[in-house]
């Protein structure tokens, strides 16, 4: 008999949700040719960063953007789905593989990445999972000491949004359907039909 392990499904989880963005960032993030406002990868992370040599292992070729989910909030139900507003942070570390401006690349990708998460584009790459568009984001420079010494520039861009947390909906969390009404077009002059049609109940 085949000793298989069972398979985690995080279909539906902020696991789902940080992979789904990190996945569309990249398409706008990552470059292979002399790009000062790209990277080399564009990943989602399992925690923050708790010391320096977390960050160095991290940062190879031009830098790297990795994308966290942090918590979730306000969770409640909503039109048959389970809403909740989720925290992301995406920590941008660059070197100086282009030269002597890791800082001022970090800074520059953390702006066009802050202003990217608020357009129309961004909330229509999540599909159904977006329940509803980003309305602000947030950007500071982690830059210390410790990160100049290893070559290494840091900043955080944070945001909040709302996502489905359960898709596809659970159509048992509909409101029941009790009636319809039906309005049918007649042929010129013939009275209007109309009817409003009681469904059975259980």
């Amino acid at each position: 008999m085949k000793n298989t392990k069972p398979e985690l499904n995080v279909s539906h989880s902020t696991i789902a949700l940080a992979e789904i963005v990190a996945q569309n960032l990249r398409v706008k993030f990552i470059g292979t040719g002399k790009e000062l406002h790209k990277v080399s990868s564009v990943e989602r992370h399992k925690k923050r960063f708790d010391n320096v040599q977390d960050i160095k292992k991290e940062v190879s070729g031009t830098g790297c953007i990795r994308i966290t989910a942090v918590n979730v909030q306000s969770t409640r139900k909503e039109s048959g789905y389970t809403v909740g507003s989720v925290k992301f942070v995406a920590f941008i570390m660059t070197n100086d593989q282009y030269g002597q401006n890791r800082d001022q690349r970090a800074e520059l990708i953390a702006g066009q990445l802050g202003v990217a998460l608020t357009t129309a584009a961004f909330n229509l790459s999540l599909g159904k999972m977006s329940h509803k568009a980003i309305s602000s984001a947030s950007w500071q420079n982690l830059t210390t000491h410790a990160l100049d010494d290893i070559g290494v520039a840091m900043w955080a861009v944070e945001w909040s949004h709302e996502c489905r947390l359960n898709v596809p909906l659970e159509l048992n969390l509909l409101d029941d359907f009790l009636t319809c009404e039906l309005t049918a077009l007649q042929a010129e002059g013939a009275p209007q039909l109309e009817a409003e049609i009681a469904l059975p109940q259980e």
